[in-house]
């Protein structure tokens, strides 16, 4: 599956274009009515020739990381190590550097 985009923010911003799996996991309980909702309001839509594949037509808010990656994903996903930056780091291991490194630089 194409990763999604996302700009860590107060909210999660998943970006047009962006794709999710359409496939989900019969154990799904999270999200699943945001995401059918996204589908019924046209925001996610089947890609052409991909039956396994939506793309997101606009950009769409999330109040936190694991609600997007749920809804990207398809399954239940703790969105603190789903996601990750470019170079591979995890976004709880990004957003606990950031602190470390505030509380740093607080202390000197």
């Amino acid at each position: 599956m194409a990763a999604a985009q996302a700009m860590m923010l107060a909210e999660w911003l998943l970006l047009k274009g962006s794709t999710a799996s359409r496939q989900d996991v019969a154990s799904w309980d999270t999200y699943r009515s945001q995401r059918d909702d996204l589908v019924e309001q046209g925001m996610l839509v089947p890609i052409p020739d991909h039956d396994d594949i939506y793309r997101f037509t606009e950009n769409v808010p999330f109040s936190s990381p694991s609600a997007a990656g749920t809804v990207i994903c398809a399954r239940n996903t703790n969105g603190r190590t789903a996601w990750k930056t470019s170079s591979g780091q995890t976004y709880a291991d990004w957003q606990d550097a950031r602190q470390q490194a505030s509380e740093d630089g607080a202390t000197k």
